[in-house]
């Protein structure tokens, strides 16, 4: 439910009707819940719409930075970092699930919530607020529908919205719609930021391409992570989250083979669109280097697009990094042999381009580190 909270009533019939209204009996609740809240989203979109889209319409989207990388790779905190550079914009929590509605009701409701205590994320404990940086594709997913995220939702049918991840197999239509719900949530961004946005979600590693066509002079940071490390934080990822996002009970099992199936089309697409972004549009860095000296590489990255006003930046980035020095990452067990061995068979390009040693499945261990250069 939680990814689908800022849908319109328009929208909400139609993906009801395409989903044959299969909302199990269990999460009807939430379905009632989301009946209610998508004709208040109508409501309030209507006033917002009369106020801002005129002005938001001739709005242009300079030089945005994505942050790319598979979930679970540190995208997070590189996103967390560079939000606290005010010379940049970024989609926060309240925007994500309230995209047809903040620029009119975000002020008024910051107010309601300034006091709140700061959250926990189900997955790994990062404290989150309703002004904390957050994933744009959450909103894009509610404004056009054509997103792997409605997956998130509609659990039994995550093969129809896979497409979505680079949009390979979908038609001409389902782009446009879902290009023009993204381009009109940036620009909402840009005019209430007035500033060059930094942006994340996972999805957008097999859109690089893509990105850079619409947006051509778009940065790109791509960090990425040791591929057994992210196959079992994704696993514990979707059996937090689904239980708070899902109207159809998840099989886990199944959304385990959709981890190894969507990694695998996501960084394919990658590396194909990495062969025509210009090298100096686009900065790389593994989690392992980079969680050894995040000052280091930060710093690396302003260098490397020759971003300007570091220096005013840097206060702010120490008192960051202090304040999570002591920040636990989460511990897991070895895993068994036979899912070493589907990683190895399906990750297998991943391995090769990204430096990470094999592991034997009869070790039944997994190893965390990159090879030494």
């Amino acid at each position: 439910m939680d990814s689908l909270l800022g849908i319109i009533k328009k929208d909400w019939e139609e993906l009801k009707q395409v989903e044959g209204n299969s909302i199990d009996d269990e999460y009807r609740q939430r379905k009632g819940a989301l009946n209610h809240l998508s004709r208040l989203n109508s409501f309030y979109k209507y006033f917002d719409d009369r106020k801002f889209l005129h002005k938001v319409e001739n709005i242009k989207i300079e030089s945005p930075i994505f942050i790319l990388g598979h979930w679970r790779c540190g995208t997070t905190l590189l996103h967390s970092i560079f939000s606290l550079d005010e010379q940049f914009g970024y989609a926060n929590k309240f925007e994500i699930s309230n995209p047809h509605v903040f620029l009119s009701r975000e002020e008024k409701i910051a107010k309601r919530l300034e006091n709140a205590k700061a959250e926990k994320r189900h997955m790994d404990n990062v404290k989150i607020t309703f002004s904390s940086p957050d994933e744009d594709e959450t909103a894009i997913s509610m404004m056009c529908q054509r997103s792997p995220i409605i997956a998130w939702a509609f659990t039994r049918n995550h093969e129809k919205y896979a497409k979505y991840h680079t949009f390979e197999r979908a038609s001409q239509a389902d782009f446009e719609r879902w290009r023009d719900a993204m381009v009109l949530f940036y620009k909402k961004l840009t005019f209430k930021y007035q500033r060059p946005l930094v942006l994340k979600s996972p999805v957008h590693l097999g859109r690089m391409k893509i990105l850079l066509d619409i947006f051509p002079d778009a940065r790109f940071i791509h960090i990425y992570r040791n591929p057994y490390r992210v196959y079992q934080s994704t696993k514990k990822l979707y059996a937090e989250a689904l239980q708070h996002t899902c109207l159809q009970r998840p099989n886990l099992e199944d959304w385990n083979r959709y981890i190894l199936e969507n990694y695998s089309t996501m960084y394919d697409a990658f590396w194909r669109d990495k062969a025509v972004v210009p090298k100096e549009r686009l900065f790389e860095i593994s989690f392992e280097e980079f969680e050894q000296d995040i000052y280091g590489h930060v710093a690396s990255i302003y260098e490397y697009f020759r971003i300007p006003n570091f220096n005013r930046f840097e206060p702010a980035l120490k008192k960051h990094l202090e304040s999570i020095k002591d920040y636990k990452k989460n511990t897991f067990p070895s895993l068994p042999a036979d899912e070493i061995e589907k990683i190895n068979t399906a990750w297998i390009s991943t391995f090769e381009n990204l430096d990470y040693e094999i592991v034997n499945p009869k070790n039944a261990r997994a190893t965390m580190e990159p090879k030494e250069p």
